[in-house]
């Protein structure tokens, strides 16, 4: 990480009389930090992702990666981490705090709401519903929303130490 630092050096708040940062900016720049430091993970996620998908994957990624691509973007990866990093420390930006739980509480709870919009009840106000489909596919739907409210409800239980 040394470089990078070196070159952040005359940032550093500690060193001035006031800082340079209002808190609206400084909430400003985090909220950018945040958001590349998710870029770059969803980045090394997809070059890492196995040639072959999962079965039953909807998304199939193409492997249309350049060869050179994972070679040049390991150490620039490498160098954007250590660039935000040094940023975070310069800007004496806080690290956010988020709950685990409340935040796969909300994923579930949108998943339970949303798969409502996929019953035969629902497809009809994108047409005719052929008659199958409550038959076939609302109770595959009904089983999706019962294993959300499963892993939901088990997120309501106390903790074990």
């Amino acid at each position: 990480m040394g470089t990078q630092v070196e070159h952040l050096a005359p940032l550093l708040e500690a060193d001035l009389a006031e800082p340079m940062l209002n808190v609206a900016q400084r909430r400003h720049i985090a909220v950018y930090l945040e958001l590349l430091q998710k870029s770059v993970d969803d980045i090394e996620r997809l070059i890492s992702l196995p040639a072959a998908p999962r079965e039953g994957s909807l998304v199939l990624y193409d492997t249309d990666l350049p060869e050179e691509f994972t070679t040049v973007a390991a150490p620039v990866i490498l160098r954007l981490r250590e660039r935000v990093e040094a940023l975070v420390k310069a800007l004496r930006i806080p690290p956010k705090h988020r709950s685990r739980l409340r935040s796969i509480q909300a994923i579930l709870t949108d998943e339970v709401i949303r798969v409502e919009d996929y019953f035969s009840s629902e497809l009809a106000g994108y047409g005719s519903v052929h008659p199958m489909i409550k038959i076939q596919i609302d109770p595959q739907l009904e089983s999706l929303r019962s294993d959300l409210r499963t892993l939901l409800a088990s997120l309501q239980q106390p903790s074990r130490p």
